[in-house]
């Protein structure tokens, strides 16, 4: 499930939001 970019810092890094997150910053 995507989320937004502020609940991904609040959230600890996963596997999957870590990726998401590299894919969101690039």
């Amino acid at each position: 499930m995507f989320r937004h970019e502020d609940d991904f810092e609040d959230e600890p890094a996963s596997k999957d939001s870590q990726s998401r997150k590299a894919i969101s910053s690039g």
